[in-house]
């Protein structure tokens, strides 16, 4: 089942600290006895490290896999350059791509995905394009859009972070109802 809503421009985030949120995910993921790998692009490996914040994460964190150039990309999907060509780099192909490789190479049960390309298109400079998905080994799959209006590359990634740590969460939170 694919959950996936309309692409969001975002300006603003949530109050809670990124740390916090990943806290929170991490303890979830303990207490339902799942792991965690990542793929990601333009946040070049921000989830990761906020992922293995502490040494409780080794029961939870597998992984990372991080993809900057157009070369690594198509390492990391499994995709030809052609296929990254007509989908874009910033796409749900290419995301759900990088998610089903991180499970096909790690022992994780549920992989985050971030596929992104700063602007110019669809609005223009000072906007970065990003598709995060997450999938688990059931074949469960989250996904979602953002145009983020960034001042500069690293608010970005930053914000890039944020919205995939809180996907992250939510796809843990759903991978635990579905086990029990």
């Amino acid at each position: 089942m694919q959950r996936s809503i309309a692409p969001q421009v975002v300006e603003k985030t949530s109050p809670a600290s990124i740390e916090t949120i990943a806290e929170r995910a991490l303890a979830i993921a303990a207490q339902s006895h799942l792991r965690v790998a990542t793929a990601e692009c333009c946040t070049g490996g921000q989830i990761a490290s906020l992922l293995t914040g502490s040494a409780a994460s080794r029961s939870v964190f597998d992984r990372a896999f991080v993809a900057f150039s157009p070369q690594s990309l198509g390492d990391i999907t499994g995709l030809s350059p052609a296929e990254i060509a007509l989908a874009g780099e910033a796409s749900d192909v290419v995301a759900m791509a990088m998610a089903r490789k991180v499970l096909r190479n790690s022992s994780a049960d549920i992989a985050l995905a971030i596929a992104s390309a700063p602007g110019p298109a669809p609005f223009g400079e000072g906007n970065l394009h990003v598709h995060i998905a997450s999938l688990d080994r059931a074949g469960h799959r989250l996904h979602r859009e953002f145009h983020f209006r960034i001042a500069a590359y690293s608010e970005g990634r930053d914000m890039t972070a944020r919205a995939a740590v809180l996907l992250l969460q939510e796809a843990i939170e759903a991978s635990k109802k579905r086990r029990f």
